[in-house]
């Protein structure tokens, strides 16, 4: 006989282990317990088209799947292999690729004629083509080269855009049949952040397949500008001198520009002078009109980049013959 003491910690002792029971949700026979006589509903080695559903039943049953995308009407498996089995595994084919499934398996007791469902799953399959090496190369202001190599032959696009903006796309789709991709954009913006995605369609496939979003950031502007100030001016012949100055935007080489000067009636020194022939940045520089007034015309001091020797800009000045004496008085 248990005494008094011995009967409570067995008492105690039993619920506990009843507590264990319940926190595992394990039975002594090592299946859930649980009221569904479906359970361990899994979606196993999921591809690009195919899927494998596996689950287990509490009797010996038959084996089917329904499947479909989003609230579509579902897709059932052929009907009911393996049949008078705890252990189920259907595998679907034929599915689309990149693409979220909802399913639930149906299974039929044995021996009834009233089939159960389980609760709905979802998987999705694996891309038909897959990306590596996706990358932004050689950019610059305006351009940017975009490569990517594709685990199978397919199709060439780019998808770029700035934040949150409407994505513009390349001309589709060169080069085709190809696994190593490359495209350059152009007509970008100067010093902008954009973002990009990379699009290839499989050859032999209707299917196109996005990368994951990847950025890059074009090279602040550098193109060279020189601007000449005072744009236009009017001088008289006679060694009248009047000053002019040349800024240059973007010169990484930090030259500066030449002057030289051309006229409509006049060339060389007969267009006048100017001095220094070869400044700075923001140098002042003096233009001297022509001695003679047979020299009056329309002469142009135009300002070289000494870096780019294609990048000028010029004044033009009007140089006139000097305003007459007024008469004497008699």
């Amino acid at each position: 006989m248990l005494n008094s003491k011995q009967c409570d910690l067995l008492f105690q002792t039993v619920v506990i282990l009843g507590l264990i029971l319940a926190i595992t949700g394990f039975a002594a026979s090592g299946r859930p317990l649980t009221n569904s006589p479906i359970f361990n509903v899994v979606a196993t080695n999921v591809t690009a088209t195919t899927a494998t559903i596996t689950w287990s039943t509490t009797k010996p049953a038959d084996s089917q799947v329904a499947y479909f995308i989003s609230a579509a009407k579902p897709t059932w498996s052929k009907c009911c292999s393996p049949s008078n089995t705890t252990s189920h595994s259907v595998t679907l084919t034929g599915l689309a690729p990149n693409t979220a499934y909802n399913f639930f398996v149906e299974s039929m007791p044995t021996g009834s004629s009233t089939p159960i469902d389980s609760a709905k799953s979802t998987f999705h399959t694996a891309s038909s083509v897959s990306f590596s090496n996706v990358a932004a190369t050689n950019i610059t202001a305006t351009t940017a080269t975009i490569t990517w190599t594709t685990s199978k032959p397919a199709d060439t696009q780019v998808a770029y855009f700035v934040g949150s903006a409407k994505p513009t796309w390349s001309k589709c789709c060169n080069p085709v049949n190809a696994t190593s991709h490359s495209l350059t954009l152009t007509g970008l913006t100067p010093n902008t952040s954009y973002n990009f995605f990379v699009e290839s369609t499989p050859t032999g496939s209707s299917t196109p397949v996005d990368s994951a979003a990847s950025a890059f950031h074009t090279a602040p502007s550098n193109t060279l500008i020189v601007n000449v100030s005072a744009k236009a001016a009017k001088i008289a012949t006679g060694g009248v001198t009047s000053y002019f100055t040349a800024t240059v935007q973007n010169d990484s080489q930090n030259k500066g520009v030449s002057w030289t000067l051309s006229g409509s009636t006049c060339s060389g020194a007969a267009c006048g002078a100017v001095s220094p022939t070869s400044s700075a940045s923001g140098q002042v520089v003096t233009y001297t009109s022509p001695a003679k007034a047979s020299a009056a015309g329309t002469v142009s001091l135009t300002a070289t980049s000494l870096s780019v020797h294609s990048v000028s800009s010029a004044s033009t000045i009007t140089v006139v013959a000097p305003a007459a004496p007024a008469p004497s008085a008699p």
